[in-house]
């Protein structure tokens, strides 16, 4: 929980240089739609190794 603002801002950081909040919304929309995925992927490994806390936990 700590690092997360940390990482934000360092990915925030990171991709600012790519322009995607000055883009059309033709851009915006796949960028989100490919970010949600990387999402549940990466949730997905979280929750199937049992590592961590989530209320996904028994």
């Amino acid at each position: 929980m700590i690092c997360g603002g940390p990482i934000i801002d360092f990915f925030t950081m990171v991709l600012a240089p790519l322009g995607i909040s000055e883009s059309s919304m033709a851009m915006r929309i796949p960028v989100l739609i490919l970010s949600c995925f990387i999402l549940a992927y990466g949730m997905t490994i979280v929750i199937k190794s049992d590592a961590g806390t989530g209320p996904t936990r028994k």
